[in-house]
């Protein structure tokens, strides 16, 4: 079924081309007609079989004119609850962004796009109709949950918990752990909504689970630095004012991490949050030759286990450090 789905979406764009290169008379309507069959066949095989249609396939060029209707007054609409009192202002221009770009170029459209935009606007008009309830709220709890995994809304959002922070900041002042339990407490809430099953705005880019996921770390680990760095445990290579050199070890990153992740794992070196320690690792070592000691190489290594450093920190550190250790009796 979705191989003569795809067959009947070639045909459709086919014939539907040959209506416009046709000459009046020749053929033209006949031209016209095949193609609007097709893709009234295409709409019925969406609806009635929709295990056996592919969402991804083309809107059929002779649909462009009428879902550009369609869509313009979704606009029309969303415009009109977008306006609700409370509701941000930003988020009116975020959430019209994919209606307004289908409207300038449909022939990037999908029947998917057009399914997943309809369904979008139905449920975003519902909330402005529904009495005493917290618009901007019930909003951004929709389109986390219809996976509306823009990268303007993406952006958006992050520009907007930066500027809780900030108003955070100024209200209690430089108290970095009061932002880092609000920050945390914006990932708790998000985090909390349910993403419905294989819906999304851009199939092909990551969910907003997953954007937000990598967004929300690199921010909560430059929080939680923060924190080190005022405490004094650790500002970068720089301890209270005062320059650290890097310790020199004559081992590889590879195996370096595997030595410093079974102390980890033996509880030697006790740390609360992992990630939190890359950086440390970071800026506090150097390792023999050119490896890369930046966070996201220390990530790679340390979740990605090397069975040869493994066996290495095993016969040269702890077998031979026994040894060694032994000899001073």
């Amino acid at each position: 079924m979705d191989q003569h789905a795809r067959q009947a979406s070639n045909y459709c764009q086919m014939l539907y081309g040959r209506y416009i290169a046709a000459r009046r008379g020749s053929g033209k309507d006949q031209y016209l007609r095949l193609s609007l069959q097709l893709e009234e066949l295409l709409l019925f095989i969406q609806s009635q079989f929709p295990a056996y249609f592919d969402q991804r396939l083309p809107l059929p060029f002779s649909s462009f004119n009428r879902l550009q209707d369609t869509i313009r007054n979704q606009i029309r609409k969303l415009t009109k609850a977008a306006s609700m009192p409370g509701m941000e202002s930003g988020l009116k221009a975020v959430l019209l962004q994919p209606y307004k770009d289908f409207v300038k170029h449909p022939e990037n459209g999908t029947f998917q796009l057009i399914d997943y935009l309809t369904r979008l606007s139905d449920e975003f008009v519902n909330i402005a109709r529904q009495p005493d309830i917290d618009y901007n709220f019930e909003a951004h709890q929709l389109l986390h949950s219809f996976n509306f995994n823009s990268p303007f809304y993406l952006r958006y959002c992050a520009k907007r918990i930066k500027e809780k922070l900030e108003e955070e900041e100024k209200r209690k002042g430089p108290d970095v752990e009061s932002k880092l339990k609000l920050f945390s407490f914006y990932i708790k809430t998000m985090n909390q909504v349910p993403v419905r099953s294989k819906v999304a705005l851009h199939p092909d880019l990551p969910s907003i689970v997953e954007s937000n996921a990598i967004w929300f770390e690199q921010e909560k680990l430059n929080l939680e630095m923060e924190i080190l760095m005022k405490k004094g445990i650790f500002g970068g290579i720089n301890i209270n004012n005062t320059a650290v050199p890097k310790i020199p070890v004559n081992l590889s990153r590879q195996q370096l991490i595997s030595f410093l992740r079974a102390l980890m794992e033996m509880k030697i070196i006790n740390v609360d949050n992992t990630s939190a320690f890359f950086p440390v690792i970071a800026a506090v070592f150097a390792t023999k030759g050119t490896d890369d000691l930046s966070r996201d190489a220390i990530r790679n290594s340390f979740f990605n286990k090397d069975q040869k450093a493994n066996d290495f920190v095993r016969e040269h550190i702890f077998y031979k450090g026994y040894n060694h250790l032994r000899d001073f009796n």
